[in-house]
């Protein structure tokens, strides 16, 4: 729930730990983190997606890595211009902060794209709908941050479209990730569930679970059942589930 919060960029965030809360005012949260495709499997579940935490992060794959004994090393010469550029333009923003605005020309081209995402994401299954509900978003804070690096406070065509491009070029590692997902343990399970509930019934957890099978653990079945609950997938009633 905090790094949900803490991405939505409000005002402040706070953090209550006993006898010292922590209170962030205008709260910036930037994550780099790497993985590989199996431990995402393993790790990513039903709830990530319902709740929208999975989709609040950019998946990059790279390619395999090549057969290199010595790799060279950075040019120190180039991470210090890389460093001093960096440098320059936080200072920029910091003596003139400014409000973004989008060009009219980059707007209407974001326009169409957006609509374009739109509608390919209508025509997808519910996982990699949830999954990429948020590019959108990720692609107009990449051409924001563009604007940023150039010093402009004018969100241009070129910032957009470099923006659209490694949204685009991205469609391959989220097909990957929705492939793996479509096998994992956890959507086996909605599945099931909402096939059983699908025929009107109300039914209570212990009835849902004979009717699953044993082929899952309890603490598996629990998990998705109640990430189904709160994502308001299926509903409580009287001590009974319902769609």
């Amino acid at each position: 729930p905090l790094l949900c919060e803490l991405f939505d960029a409000k005002d402040t965030a706070e953090h209550l730990v006993r006898g010292n809360p922590i209170i962030v005012e205008k709260p910036c949260f930037s994550l780099l983190t790497a993985t590989t495709f199996e431990r995402l499997h393993e790790e990513l579940h039903v709830e990530h997606l319902d709740s929208g935490f999975a989709n609040r992060f950019i998946y990059v794959t790279s390619s395999e890595r090549k057969c290199i004994p010595f790799p060279t090393t950075p040019d120190p010469k180039e991470v210090i211009r890389h460093q001093d550029k960096v440098r320059v333009v936080v200072e920029h923003w910091q003596n003139n902060p400014s409000v973004f605005e989008l060009h009219p020309d980059a707007r209407r081209i974001w326009s169409a794209f957006y609509t374009a995402l739109w509608t390919k994401q209508q025509a997808k299954t519910p996982e990699h709908s949830q999954i990429v509900q948020r590019l959108p978003l990720h692609a107009m804070k990449l051409a924001l941050i563009f604007a940023a690096l150039d010093m402009s406070p004018v969100i241009t065509v070129d910032h957009v479209l470099c923006a659209m491009r490694i949204i685009e070029g991205l469609e391959p590692t989220y097909h990957q990730i929705v492939e793996r997902l479509a096998t994992s343990v956890d959507l086996k399970i909605e599945k099931r569930i909402a096939e059983i509930l699908t025929s009107g019934a109300t039914l209570t957890k212990s009835e849902i679970r004979r009717k699953v099978g044993g082929h899952y653990s309890s603490v598996d079945f629990m998990r998705v059942l109640r990430a189904m609950e709160s994502s308001n997938s299926i509903c409580f009633t009287n001590g009974k589930y319902h769609l």
